[in-house]
């Protein structure tokens, strides 16, 4: 097997014999992994809030403009 293989397996597989360094690195990368899906987490709630809003300002405009005519 090729070293950027075993990388793969060691990382991104199930289990295996880590040194000291390849464990940290590891667990860093896990660290920084659940970091961008609380970053992504906070960007979809921000989207549906907005949509939210849009959604009530097109109900107001729709609203007002059917008691207009």
């Amino acid at each position: 097997m090729a070293a950027f293989q075993i990388g793969c397996a060691l990382f991104f597989g199930e289990a295996g014999k880590y040194t000291v360094e390849q464990f940290t690195n590891r667990a860093n990368m896990h660290g920084q992994i659940e970091a961008q899906i609380n970053l992504m987490k906070q960007d979809f709630i921000l989207l549906a809030l907005e949509l939210e809003k849009l959604k009530e300002y097109s109900g107001l405009y729709w609203d007002k403009k059917l008691h207009l005519e």
